[in-house]
């Protein structure tokens, strides 16, 4: 594993190249469309730019370390998105050396039979908001003939950026777009999620969830919100497609230790179909509803509802499984006198002996 250290800043004196071109609709119409090329099929389309958000300890660089296991060689991300073969350059500026080669042998780097087609830097001395230290970059890009870089996270690399302030975002941003346009360079950003607000009840993708401007995702091509549920399924779901159909379902899967046969350990990572895990949704606000109805043999509508909410379920899919289960006949449901929601209670044959 190679460590790159970035030459100190410096001013350096660059005459930008500014065109201003105006062309009418009768030209743009003769223009050819460039039609969608995809990195990961349906999923990232190259050269873009591309950025995936979550809390602190969901996986991020364990999903990306997949999918870069699956570009370098050529392969199937999940077994069903087919991935373009190409170089990658992933920079680490949070997990380290140590934790990066684990991470790798478990997911199988080591039976890769692409095993040049990545290479790591791990430094916390890369300002990429540094034209200079952002030229080196590149020039090594151009050398090595990668297409795809990861930048995990884009804090540390960040220099003096203000996360906050749109007009530095957007300065910073401008040099990944550089690197997109002028030499087709795919860049896949990592970056954290806010926590719940005070008012909310349930995590739902949002691409307005991540840390800092809005003109950070305002700026990318397409955007990801990566979230795990409490039966630990992941899924990967578009914020953001600017090329190509904006999926509706998010990309679901498991990662689960497994132990070979030599006693190694690895990480098995499984696609889930998104009916399971919509399924896998339902039995859990099912499970605590019959909870619930145990404990206090009724309870009205609003009174689940909150409960509910407040173990995290969001309101319409609660609905939907108390529907659901009256009309199976697992929950029984009445109208109050007032003729105001439900009554709801579990049958005779389901309450304990007295």
């Amino acid at each position: 594993m190679k460590t790159f250290i970035a030459y100190p800043d410096k001013e350096e004196k660059v005459e930008e190249k500014f065109k201003f071109e105006p062309i009418t609709w009768a030209e743009l119409e003769k223009k050819q469309v460039r039609p969608i090329e995809w990195l990961v099929e349906d999923v990232i389309p190259e050269p873009s730019l591309c950025l995936i958000a979550s809390r602190g300890g969901v996986g991020k660089t364990l999903v990306t370390l997949e999918i870069v296991r699956q570009i370098i060689e050529g392969g199937m991300f999940l077994g069903k998105y087919q991935c373009k073969k190409t170089k990658v350059l992933y920079i680490d500026g949070e997990s380290g050396e140590s934790e990066i080669k684990r991470r790798c042998e478990k997911l199988g780097y080591t039976k890769a039979g692409n095993k040049e087609g990545i290479e790591f830097v791990s430094t916390y001395n890369l300002n990429l908001s540094n034209k200079y230290h952002i030229s080196r970059v590149r020039d090594y890009i151009k050398e090595k003939n990668i297409d795809v870089l990861i930048v995990d996270t884009l804090r540390p690399f960040s220099g003096d950026t203000d996360e906050n302030n749109a007009k530095d975002v957007r300065k910073l941003m401008r040099l990944f777009m550089i690197l997109r346009d002028d030499y087709g360079i795919t860049t896949i950003f990592l970056d954290h999620e806010r926590k719940n607000g005070q008012n909310e009840q349930k995590y739902e993708a949002d691409q307005n969830r991540v840390l800092g401007s809005q003109d950070k995702t305002a700026s990318v091509d397409v955007a990801f919100s990566l979230h795990r549920n409490k039966n630990d399924v992941l899924t990967l779901k578009h914020t953001k497609m600017r090329l190509g159909k904006m999926p509706e379902q998010g990309i679901s899967f498991t990662v689960d230790d497994e132990t070979n046969e030599d006693g190694t350990e690895s990480l098995g990572v499984t696609l889930v179909d998104s009916e399971m895990a919509k399924n896998n949704l339902e039995d859990e606000i099912t499970c605590a509803v019959i909870e619930i109805l145990s404990e206090q043999e009724k309870a009205v509508t609003s009174e689940l509802i909150e409960i509910l909410r407040g173990r995290g379920f969001g309101k319409s899919k609660i609905e939907v499984v108390l529907k659901s289960l009256s009309e199976e006949g697992r929950i029984q449901r009445r109208v109050p006198e007032g003729g105001k929601g439900y009554v709801y209670q579990l049958p005779a044959s389901y309450l304990p002996l007295r």
